[in-house]
């Protein structure tokens, strides 16, 4: 493996971790009564990061567009599927 590919998975995993913990302390968040708001507006920063870093992938770095937007497609139907599993309510038991 070369070393830029090292450091991007290792930026990956870091951005992960942080992402995570950041995501988990706002729902514990919400789940005690604090407004969803802010949520909300991290969720539109977030997705306005991302179209800005797709059209830089495709304009800048010049990338296949049929092989990105089949591989973004089937990452946002994965999303799409994870977040109705999470939705079901669990049994009790």
């Amino acid at each position: 493996m070369t070393l830029a590919l090292r450091r991007i998975e290792r930026l990956n995993l870091l951005l992960g971790v942080a992402l995570t913990a950041v995501r988990a302390r706002v729902a514990d968040r919400v789940r005690e009564g604090a407004p969803a708001k802010g949520f909300g507006f991290a969720l539109l920063g977030k997705m306005a990061a991302l179209f800005g870093l797709v059209f830089v992938a495709i304009r800048v770095a010049h990338l296949a567009v049929i092989p990105f937007a089949l591989g973004f497609s089937v990452f946002v139907v994965s999303i799409f599927l994870v977040g109705l599993g999470a939705a079901r309510p669990e049994p009790e038991a």
